[in-house]
């Protein structure tokens, strides 16, 4: 079913199912704005599914609801794709973008949620994108998150029965600015509670409360065969990488491998967290991570409930103007690299140095060709890619020696090119004000590298009215002002593409 272009203004309950293995699409036409605005609409929900299979949601604009989710699938279904959409403005309580909620008597499976875009939204205490129960085989891959009061992405297994979410891939993903805005502020930007088997690799989190978390919220139980692996780590509130249940009391993490992660000054806060925070958790391998602390210099933290994980081959950096305790091990601070090594009985092949990075105030973590981190990780760890997609390892010093890099980023021999996927320029900035207005509406937005960029006006029926920018600009912040005494009353869309991005905001117009 291709839809047209235009501001509809309902609620969707989708009762159709496939006929055999036939894919029922739902989706906009191409080029077309297709607007789903719950503005005084009753029911929970935008769009609710229920017990259904091979459906795939394509290429939506989703807004304007309060207490429920932009998407809600329910209870059970195999073969569902929610690809390409837009959800914002979903406000508390739990005011989610996707929502997966699969009961214990049945299954969700061969689920993809791919490329959407989740931002302004109001989930606390819930999430703003979520796989919760007996989900299976799923994924979850190029999704944006941003500007949300609470956690960004969430794989729970806590929450329905003995039923966890498991066989699940968490890639390439954006989360930031996932705050949580209640308990002191500890949302993670991704989030695992009591799941299993489930690969966490090549995502960004950055100016959350937390990075990427592993934990396990039910007593009696474990979260366990997670591998969390090539994710960057940066300038979030309190901690970077954090693994374990939260007090003695709850669950434990155990048998997860977190391997070739980069944190990079995650303690903006200065809380005590530490870059890597490990909680308690048994029998989990910490390798080939690249961990630099920021200027309250915690590189690591831990307490009782740490029991017989394993340290080795990382790379530790305080970074200048840290304090003395640079490692917390189970409630013993070591103010040098060499008292921790000694307290704690861990990571005798790993480094303590900078790791140079090619440019760390641009946030390009790939290695310079000085860097001590090259060929220093495990010299038994297996063929993988990294963040780039770069097989692993490679002969970086060119000396015969096939050992795998520490951190995200495989370094690169001359002649061998590697892609810049800088963080910021996976979510441009992209703002307007003031909204209302009957003057003049001043456009901002930022461009992190030359690209084609569009910006044009929609009318409430998605018909385009105006195009404001429509050109090919170099790296910068831009401002365009427009005046709108011409413009007749009412709601309007300001729309900004660029070559692989795609944002939205509503603005009304009142002479």
């Amino acid at each position: 079913m291709l839809v047209k272009a235009g501001v509809y203004n309902e609620k969707i309950v989708i009762n159709v199912n496939s006929v055999g293995s036939e894919y029922i699409t739902f989706k906009n036409y191409p080029d077309d704005t297709v607007i789903i605005d719950g503005t005084g609409v009753p029911a929970q929900h935008m769009v609710y599914m229920n017990s259904k299979d091979y459906i795939r949601i394509i290429g939506f604009h989703i807004t304007n609801n309060t207490g429920g989710s932009g998407i809600f699938i329910e209870d059970s279904g195999d073969y569902i794709e929610i690809r390409d959409n837009t959800i914002h403005n979903m406000k508390g309580p739990h005011g989610m973008g996707i929502t997966v909620y699969a009961h214990f008597s049945d299954s969700i499976k061969y689920l993809k949620i791919d490329n959407n875009e989740i931002y302004d939204c109001e989930p606390a205490t819930s999430e703003a994108l979520v796989v919760n129960g007996n989900v299976l085989d799923f994924e979850l891959t190029n999704n944006r998150v941003h500007d949300v009061d609470n956690i960004g992405i969430d794989i729970i297994g806590g929450e329905v029965g003995t039923t966890v979410a498991k066989r699940g891939l968490v890639q390439g993903n954006v989360v930031c600015r996932a705050k949580s805005s209640y308990g002191g502020g500890y949302a993670a930007g991704i989030y695992v509670d009591r799941g299993s088997d489930i690969i966490i690799e090549s995502n960004i989190v950055y100016e959350s409360d937390m990075g990427i978390e592993i934990g396990c919220e039910n007593a009696g139980y474990i979260a366990s065969g997670c591998v969390v692996r090539n994710n960057l780590l940066f300038n979030n509130d309190k901690a970077g990488l954090v693994f374990g249940g939260y007090t003695a009391s709850t669950g434990r993490v155990k048998n997860c491998v977190f391997v070739n992660n980069t944190l990079y000054k995650n303690q903006v806060k200065e809380d005590g967290e530490g870059e890597l925070w490990i909680q308690c958790a048994s029998e989990n391998i910490v390798e080939n991570n690249i961990i630099y602390a920021g200027a309250q210099g915690i590189l690591l933290s831990s307490w009782d409930g740490n029991i017989n994980n394993t340290l080795n081959y990382n790379c530790w950096f305080p970074s200048s103007g840290s304090r003395p305790d640079m490692f917390i091990w189970n409630g013993t601070s070591c103010d040098t690299y060499d008292a921790y090594r000694t307290e704690s009985k861990q990571d005798s092949n790993s480094i303590q140095g900078n790791p140079e990075f090619v440019n760390e105030t641009a946030y390009d973590f790939h290695l310079q060709q000085e860097s001590p981190c090259i060929d220093a990780g495990n010299p038994n760890a297996p063929t993988c890619f990294d963040f780039d997609g770069i097989p692993t390892p490679q002969d970086g010093n060119t000396d015969g020696d096939s050992t795998v890099d520490i951190g995200a980023y495989e370094y690169m021999p001359v002649g061998v090119e590697s892609k810049l996927p800088l963080a910021i320029k996976r979510i441009p900035e992209f703002f307007i004000s003031p909204n209302p207005t009957g003057r003049i509406v001043q456009i901002e937005y930022t461009l992190p590298k030359e690209e084609s960029v569009e910006i044009k006006l929609y009318d409430s029926s998605g018909r385009s009215t105006k195009t404001l920018v429509n050109e090919t600009l170099t790296s910068g912040h831009y401002i365009v002002n427009w005046n709108v005494k011409s413009m007749p009353n009412g709601i309007y869309f300001i729309v900004l593409r660029s070559e692989d991005y795609k944002k939205s905001q509503k603005i009304t117009l009142i002479h």
